[in-house]
């Protein structure tokens, strides 16, 4: 469990992950050691992990898409080592079971989107495949940042 002090450095640095130690510690009323030192506890404990937020429609991929997998048990490791490969899958996730994957896929175009697609089907033994094109991001990265 979190005390206080970690809660609330968390929540500044979520709401801005280049804030200043000395700054978010003037605005949390404690000693910048101290906040240091909690920052390096959460870093050590892998709790806090630093990466660059991606507009990947600005930067040539305006096609994301939400893909809902499901094998068998049989050919779930098949499925599981190929997902790993595929360069176009930005998150995996183990839902459910462990032969389900929700994935994020982020593609140049609709044709790159729909040749993954197949390749998937071709290349694994599936018994599900749901896609859901993502058409507008409403909300991003909000939870624990207020």
């Amino acid at each position: 469990m979190m005390n206080d002090r970690e809660k609330h450095l968390i929540k500044a640095l979520r709401r801005n992950s280049r804030a200043n130690i000395k700054e978010i510690a003037e605005t949390l009323n404690c000693p910048v050691s101290t906040l240091y030192d909690t920052l390096h506890k959460l870093e050590k404990k892998n709790i806090v992990e630093y990466t660059a937020k991606i507009d990947y429609e600005k930067i040539g991929y305006p096609i994301q898409a939400i893909i809902i997998l499901k094998t068998t048990t049989e050919y779930n490791n098949k499925l599981y080592s190929y997902l790993n490969t595929r360069k176009e899958l930005n998150t995996i996730y183990r839902i459910n079971n462990k032969t389900s994957y929700c994935v994020e896929a982020i593609c140049k175009t609709q044709q790159e989107l729909n040749e993954l697609l197949e390749e998937i089907e071709e290349n694994n033994t599936l018994t599900q495949i749901n896609v859901y094109t993502i058409i507008e991001t409403i909300q991003k990265e909000k939870h624990l940042t207020q």
